[in-house]
């Protein structure tokens, strides 16, 4: 394997590795909303959670592609339409590429 290939490889791994320990580490009455980004943006579900649902969102990071480009800045939006102004929001934001 070529070293370009590896290191993508081993920043996807760790993007997902931190994403799943945010995820599994969230407090009993936290909502939560996982947005993927490349070229495109996607969600796991187009609201806040429950953490009864981190273990699926969990399995749905684990498949998380390295692949297309870095649209940062779709992704923030589509994050930003998630908040709820009657909650406090964090965004925590990840990436295995560059913008």
């Amino acid at each position: 394997m070529d070293d370009h290939i590896g290191n993508e490889f081993e920043k996807i791994i760790q993007a997902r590795g931190a994403a799943r320990y945010v995820v599994d580490h969230l407090n009993p009455d936290d909502r939560f909303a996982v947005v993927a980004f490349n070229t495109t943006v996607s969600s796991y579900a187009r609201t806040l959670l429950p953490t009864s649902e981190t273990a699926a969102a969990g399995a749905y990071i684990d498949t998380l592609p390295a692949a297309g480009g870095t649209n940062i800045s779709s992704a923030l939006l589509e994050a930003a339409t998630l908040v709820q102004p009657e909650r406090p929001t964090t965004i925590i934001f990840l990436t295995d590429g560059l913008a």
